[in-house]
């Protein structure tokens, strides 16, 4: 996928991220239809695609910009300590052309 001149290419386990992401709002707007848009998961799910698809391709410091004022240290979801366990477990590549080789354009969830 080819948004604003950058090829959009997901990591394997970020889609996979992203897929559960995506199941788990679709269960959530079959149980609440009437709360769905105020629910946090929906939220969220709102705010990555924003930010793969309008903000990053046309500001790459958004990304930081907004990471630094959600980030909460030492959390077990803290971007950091994801990214080291991943590292300490050996699913990141470790060369740009083996990430690109282990990456996909983005695919609908099943």
């Amino acid at each position: 996928m080819d948004v604003n001149g950058w090829l959009i290419l997901y990591f394997t386990s970020f889609q996979e991220r992203l897929n559960d992401l995506e199941q788990t709002v679709l269960r959530i707007q079959k149980k609440q239809s009437e709360q769905f848009a105020k629910h946090p998961t929906v939220k969220l799910l709102k705010a990555v695609v924003q930010a793969i698809l309008v903000e990053v391709p046309t500001n790459c410091l958004c990304l930081v910009e907004r990471y630094s004022s959600l980030r909460q240290d030492g959390a077990k979801t803290d971007v950091y300590r994801v990214f080291k366990r991943l590292l300490d477990q050996g699913k990141v590549p470790d060369s740009w052309d083996q990430l690109v080789a282990a990456s996909a354009p983005p695919r609908p969830s099943a």
